[in-house]
């Protein structure tokens, strides 16, 4: 009786003591994320690291497949690998035939750097590799430089015969979601490499053995709790500003991305592409920028031009654009048009132009047909003259200009921008900004004309035009003076996704670093953020917008932005819902895309509703105590 009572009381303690570990788990799911995060980092070892390929650097250079074997679609590896790059994925079967394979490697044949990933089956555990995946692996390595992952019991790496195919190994071993998520980051330089082998493979690689790869130098995806950030206060506040805003009719649906500490922490879609609530908004959707094309290409081109010593800031703008030297705008500098203080007028409806009285276009502008003079189509049934941004300049140029100078947000130069980048160093504009920041950085929905890139599908439609084009704007550029610049402007015209453009500004956060690679000069980022005119009342950078004059002592409804955002912070935002903002004092990047002008421009509950500004403080108020 006794012992029954003894067992019986174990038993109960046991099971108490299991239930208070399970509550505690369930109370602070958060924390068990972290250390489930740290397991899962301390269990990935890298092995090889020929030549210091990895973190993988200089992503422009590369040419990047990923190829799954023993999973035949997607998963957590490779769609955290699409995070840093461009990368076309393939797939095999264990039971796929000789024919496929050979197939297989002639594609492959194009790619410099081939990322595989081996999820090793109950048969492969047991029984060891298959030959044909080791002369698979040397076909593949003739040609392209292999990055090998094994998903499975550490010892199978003995099977896969010399290791010399390979450049970088990594012995991934669980196949869960976190193993696969960290691989691909320490790939990238997201997450740091620290794992030790617990136990002997052979003499080579003994217990402890492990590559340390002990920088970050791009972004990790995490929790906001990695970044000392509060999850359920911070998921529980956008959430209901986004649901409020959507519900009062603000935008269909939105994306919401939150950086810190070189953590993207939160990245969250709400509602639809539209009002009929058919097609969801997803993370890789791209949205019109907007004025947010001012920051992310006009004012990023010229950064770089300053950084090589091409422009001067103080230098009379017509010594480069030497069509005003016999105008009223002969006098103006670099520094006065790029903090919109120059005089010029805040824009010119160009359009109007266009039409005669009863609304029919005027042929010399416009036409019905495509032709060689007249190839860009701005609806389904008109065609703009394709020389058109001549007269662009000649308007901006005979353009009244204010004899006073003083601060009035103004479009007007950004339109000449794409002209005069050419004209210095004879690259066309888009590629200028592809070579030198977007193909390095990885990023690629940053992009003008989008449709031509994207199906339509994953792109965000904005309004219903009911003036110009008289059609719904999708795929193409709102901003009517963009589209008569054929949809390639400073002004306006980039689309991008939210995940690509806290690249750029944690890349401007960091003072131009990003991916081990300088981008810009520390003093170029400080020259242009600063604050170039308080003496004039004006609170702008050299193309970035800043925080109001004393704004951290505003309340939430009159501050521009956040209240708690640092004097040193920087961002832009754009008209059709669109805001970006860089705190390189807090560590906090800011992404908000939404299509608020959708159906109609005239919807301003964006701003009734303070959306922007609230998410952002909610980011601040969201800071744990340590």
């Amino acid at each position: 009786m006794k012992k029954l009572i003894v067992i019986f009381v174990v038993f109960v303690s046991v099971a108490f003591l299991f239930f208070i570990a399970l509550a505690k788990r369930q109370e602070n799911p958060y924390q068990n994320y972290l250390k489930d995060r740290r397991n899962a980092q301390n269990s990935i070892v890298v092995i090889k690291n020929e030549s210091n390929c990895l973190p993988i650097t200089k992503i422009d250079k590369h040419s990047f497949a990923s190829l799954n074997l023993g999973e035949t679609n997607q998963n957590e590896f490779t769609q955290r690998l699409d995070k840093y790059a461009k990368i076309d994925h393939f797939s095999l079967g264990f039971n796929q035939k000789k024919e496929d394979i050979e197939q297989l490697v002639k594609k492959l044949k194009k790619y410099n750097t081939v990322f595989i990933s081996f999820y090793a089956d109950e048969a492969n555990q047991k029984n060891g590799i298959s030959k044909k995946w080791i002369s698979l692996f040397k076909l593949i390595g003739k040609n392209s430089k292999i990055v090998f992952t094994l998903f499975g019991d550490n010892k199978l790496i003995l099977d896969f015969g010399n290791l010399s195919n390979y450049q970088a190994v990594i012995l991934a071993q669980k196949t869960n979601s976190l193993n696969q998520e960290l691989s691909a980051e320490i790939i990238f330089g997201g997450t740091k490499a620290i794992g030790k082998l617990k136990d002997s493979i052979n003499e080579y690689y003994v217990q402890g053995f492990g590559i340390e790869l002990n920088k970050q130098t791009r972004f990790s995806y995490s929790i906001p709790e990695d970044a000392n950030l509060n999850s359920e206060f911070l998921n529980r506040k956008i959430d209901s500003i986004a649901t409020l805003a959507i519900e009062k009719g603000a935008f269909p649906g939105c994306q919401v991305l939150v950086a810190k500490d070189m953590k993207v922490v939160l990245h969250k879609t709400y509602g639809f592409h539209t009002y009929e609530n058919l097609q969801k908004v997803m993370p890789t959707d791209v949205y019109d920028l907007a004025s947010v094309t001012k920051l992310a290409a006009g004012t990023m081109a010229l950064m770089k031009l300053y950084d090589n010593k091409i422009i001067d800031l103080d230098a009379k703008f017509s010594d480069t654009w030497t069509d005003w030297k016999d105008s009223d705008k002969k006098d103006l500098n670099w520094r006065e048009l790029l903090t919109h203080q120059a005089g010029l007028k805040a824009w010119i409806p160009f359009w109007t132009e266009m039409f005669d009285s009863e609304g029919n276009p005027k042929p010399e502008f416009i036409q019905k047909d495509s032709t060689t003079l007249f190839s860009y189509r701005i609806n389904d049934s008109l065609f703009i003259r394709n020389d058109y941004k001549k007269d662009v300049y000649r308007r901006i140029k005979e353009a009244e200009l204010s004899k006073e100078r003083k601060y009035l947000y103004s479009c007007l130069s950004f339109y000449l921008y794409p002209e005069i980048v050419k004209n210095l160093t004879n690259i066309e504009f888009e590629e200028f900004l592809n070579q030198n920041y977007y193909r390095p950085l990885g990023i690629n929905s940053l992009k003008y004309n989008a449709y031509k890139y994207f199906p339509l599908k994953q792109i965000i439609p904005t309004e219903v035009d009911t003036f110009f084009r008289k059609t719904l704007i999708h795929g193409k550029v709102h901003d009517e003076g963009a589209i008569v610049m054929s949809g390639l402007s400073a002004n306006a015209g980039l689309f991008g996704s939210a995940n690509d453009l806290a690249i750029l500004m944690q890349m401007l956060a960091n003072m131009g670093t990003y991916g081990d690679e300088q981008y810009l000069n520390e003093a170029t980022v400080k020259e242009f953020i600063r604050v170039q005119f308080p003496e004039n009342g004006n609170r702008r950078g050299l193309g970035f917008d800043k925080p109001l004059f004393g704004n951290d002592t505003l309340s939430l409804q009159k501050s521009y932005p956040a209240p708690s955002v640092s004097a040193n912070s920087f961002g832009h935002s754009g008209f059709t819902g669109t805001f970006i903002w860089a705190d390189p004092d807090a560590n906090i990047v800011f992404i908000f895309l939404s299509n608020r002008v959708f159906p109609t421009r005239k919807n301003s509950q964006i701003y009734n509703l303070n959306v922007r500004t609230s998410m952002q403080q909610a980011i601040y108020d969201s800071r744990m105590k340590n």
